[in-house]
């Protein structure tokens, strides 16, 4: 007699009837049993944060659908409620986060090259008692889902679980709609632990960029609103690091812009603003965008933290600007640039420029600096190309 594992059961649906090729006779139909479904699979244990063994998972070995099979629900088992790897997570001390992925191969995969603190969900999407469960793990989880579109919508998903759950959440992309199991053997370790972590704000804004055309005034005027949507509720110190990018992007104002959003300049920022704001009109003749993009692209390079040679002279129609892009590779502080202004208008524009840092994320100022070069040079292209 067949033996069947402890814990499953046998279920009420049977294999078609066979024909014996000796006798011609039908055999008689043999009841299907609950761990047929993990034939041709392999089998993960589910384990709790306990160390009981309460489920089992089951893999596709081949190109078979679902990928991934649970044992069903029963009175110890609930895949809403708990994670895959939950023991381990449980061993770990002084974990800053968690990583929350899809696929138990993932979690196999990450972990055999040094990754800590992994779990996976247990087929499902996640759920709020997943997320209080994760909590008491760790202050943070970081979303690393798969790179394609389900994954990415999933991400998106889990942000509003994550946040309505009081926990933070951070965003792991891979390129090139990999699956972290797949990242992780291409580029190593040292790849995986160069992933940006993304705030949920700047996930999102990725995002809404993918769904607009920012090359027509109307595509920028709805992804400003709905970027708007997204930043509305920040504090004004996490705010500032958005803005800066959404005027690069969309061409609109910081005024207008925190208008849209719901809330209005400090009294402080808007009276050392003025003198900026009169000094634009009175700058050389050119698109009011085109001159906040150069701007900001000062900002960035007055951080210090871009790369020596990712502009050029030609990026600056603006003399002032054009001056302090030669002044701040030679060793210049921004601070000496200011205070050499004889004309108080200029050096209340420099200083707003170069001691106002945009961000504090490397990433995000490499990527800000890229769209104001790559709007600049668009524009100074069609103009070349309209003088032929």
């Amino acid at each position: 007699e067949e033996l069947k594992p402890a814990g499953l059961t046998v279920i009420k649906e049977a294999e078609p009837a066979t024909v014996d090729p000796l006798t011609g006779e039908q055999k008689p139909e043999r009841p299907r049993r609950a761990y047929d479904m993990f034939r041709n699979r392999a089998i993960f244990p589910i384990i709790d944060q306990y160390g009981n063994v309460l489920a089992f998972g089951g893999r596709a070995l081949g190109d078979v659908q679902p990928k991934y099979l649970n044992t069903s629900d029963t009175p110890v088992f609930n895949k809403r409620l708990g994670v895959y790897a939950a023991n381990l997570l449980k061993k770990e001390r002084n974990l800053k986060r968690v990583i929350l992925v899809e696929g138990y191969m993932d979690v196999v995969s990450l972990t055999q090259f040094g990754v800590t603190g992994v779990c996976a969900t247990l087929g499902t999407a996640l759920t709020p008692e997943q997320a209080k469960l994760l909590k008491r793990f760790a202050p943070m989880v970081y979303l690393s889902y798969d790179g394609d579109n389900a994954g990415q919508n999933a991400i998106m998903k889990g942000l509003n679980i994550l946040e309505e759950a009081g926990v933070p959440a951070r965003v792991l992309q891979f390129p090139d709609k990999l699956d972290p199991d797949e990242f992780i053997r291409r580029d190593g370790i040292e790849g995986f632990e160069r992933l940006p972590a993304l705030t949920p704000e700047s996930y999102r804004m990725g995002r809404l960029r993918t769904q607009y055309d920012l090359s027509t005034q109307e595509g920028r005027t709805e992804y400003a609103k709905a970027c708007a949507a997204v930043l509305r509720n920040l504090e004004p110190v996490e705010l500032e690091n958005y803005i800066q990018e959404l005027m690069v992007q969309t061409g609109f104002s910081r005024e207008v812009l925190l208008a849209q959003i719901g809330t209005t300049l400090p009294k402080a920022v808007a009276n050392t603003a003025a003198p900026r704001r009169e000094t634009i009109k009175r700058a050389p003749a050119q698109g009011s965008e085109d001159l906040r993009a150069q701007e900001l692209l000062i900002s960035l390079i007055g951080t210090g933290r871009l790369p020596g040679d990712i502009a050029d002279q030609e990026d600056f129609t603006d003399p002032l600007l054009k001056t302090l892009y030669v002044d701040l590779p030679s060793g210049r502080s921004p601070a000496s640039l200011v205070e050499e202004q004889q004309d108080d208008a200029l050096r209340a524009r420099v200083s707003q420029l170069l001691l106002t840092p945009p961000s504090e994320n490397t990433d995000q100022l490499i990527r800000m600096a890229q769209d104001c070069l790559d709007r600049n040079r668009l524009k100074r292209s069609r103009a070349e190309l309209s003088a032929l």
